[in-house]
């Protein structure tokens, strides 16, 4: 196995903030669900109706929150980070001699209004690695230093 030379970990922003964002309402609507139902019936205000609709909605936010931080988490598992040695570029698990790619170039992708397609709503720039076999992988700069993984790339004979 050849030394790594360059490192580029991912990263999670948004998915960080959402799995700490569900993981904190899964907590509120458990401990609420929780006191609705262990609640006597004379110690609340509200009468047994109320309490179940409101114990009903609590579980709906716990289950919520368990899925917005499960699916977050899995997410920041499936963003890998890229590792580029003396021959090959890896990504996470899949490897990419040098030699075999065949492009590798930034480019702008723009999400365009729902109601005025000429304008653009949302920019950003992704790096593209095709392969000679035809094979793309696409990294955004959301999660990456793309411009420094270009570089590392042309460093390496591209």
């Amino acid at each position: 196995m050849t030394e790594v030379l360059y490192t580029f970990p991912a990263q999670h922003p948004d998915d960080q903030f959402w799995l700490w964002a569900g993981v904190g309402i899964a907590l509120l609507a458990g401990a609420g669900w929780w006191g609705l139902m262990r609640a006597k019936a004379g110690a609340s205000r509200l009468d047994r109706n109320q309490r179940m609709v409101l114990a009903m909605l609590c579980y709906f936010a716990l289950l919520l929150g368990l899925g917005t931080a499960g699916f977050s988490g899995w997410s920041m598992g499936k963003i890998a980070d890229v590792r580029i040695n003396a021959d090959a570029l890896m990504i996470g698990k899949e490897e990419i001699k040098i030699g075999d790619i065949r492009q590798a170039v930034i480019k702008n992708e723009r999400q365009s209004s729902f109601v005025n397609p000429e304008i653009s709503v949302n920019e950003t720039r992704l790096l593209h690695i095709s392969r000679r076999d035809g094979k793309l992988f696409i990294l955004s700069e959301k999660n990456y230093d793309i411009n420094g993984i270009l570089n590392a790339i042309r460093d390496m004979g591209q």
